[in-house]
């Protein structure tokens, strides 16, 4: 495959530096170009594929070791990006006099592995959110099936007939998160969240993004999040 990016998207790293992110100069030359090269890369997105999709570009290992001791955390990261995300998709729609309504769909998922993968190795944490999980795609009401993965649940808002990810949180099993914790320092234990609970954190950090007067409808599967704050529930 002929590489395909010679210079990094000047677009792209001004959203980087508008994230305010604490990074070295390399570091952010680092997010930028895996950021870019995500964009257009078609085949695994491994970070050796990635890095060749540059005409001149590092190692591969350097943008392993970017994403090891970067200072942020996925929240840190995830609430600017979200709230851009959807500040955009939001003017966009004004603009085009498609603000008419605004609908946002909660789902719950597993990102399967392969039933052979371990979350927990002797001595060292590995793939910690990964465990079995119930399969309500595959299951039947007579068959009960379930997948090795990482569960999640995400929100998405759509509007002006696009729809964007707000934010995407894991989901972990009561007896992981004590397995977990087992395994860490008490600064850094984890607490268990149910999927109702995520979707309550995820409703209530979203509505000031919202425009007032714009009637906001909430769509979920059966296990029903609350509603929040004149946020409709629709089964």
């Amino acid at each position: 495959m002929l590489t395909r990016i010679l210079h990094t998207s000047p677009e792209l790293r001004q959203y980087v530096e508008d994230l305010r992110l604490n990074l070295s100069e390399p570091q952010r030359r680092h997010v930028c170009n895996m950021a870019d090269a995500l964009l257009v890369c078609e085949s695994d997105k491994t970070l050796a594929e990635l890095q060749r999709q540059f005409v001149e570009c590092v190692d591969a290992s350097n943008m392993a070791d970017t994403l090891r001791i970067g200072p942020w955390t996925a929240d840190e990261l995830r609430r600017p990006v979200g709230a851009n995300i959807v500040t955009e998709a939001i003017e966009q729609a004004r603009t085009h006099n498609k603000l008419d309504m605004i609908c946002v769909s909660l789902d719950d998922s597993i990102a399967k592995k392969n039933k052979h993968t371990r979350h927990m190795a002797p001595r060292r944490a590995t793939f910690e959110p990964v465990g079995w999980h119930y399969d309500h795609v595959e299951s039947s009401p007579k068959k009960p099936r379930y997948a090795n993965g990482l569960a999640y649940l995400e929100c998405n808002v759509w509007v002006g007939g696009s729809a964007v990810t707000f934010d995407t949180q894991i989901y972990l099993r009561e007896n992981r998160v004590r397995a977990i914790n087992r395994q860490r320092d008490p600064d850094e234990r984890v607490s268990f969240a149910s999927k109702n609970t995520l979707a309550r954190q995820m409703l209530h950090t979203l509505q000031p993004l919202l425009p007032t007067g714009i009637p906001v409808y909430v769509l979920h599967d059966a296990w029903k999040p609350p509603s929040v704050g004149g946020m409709p529930r629709l089964s």
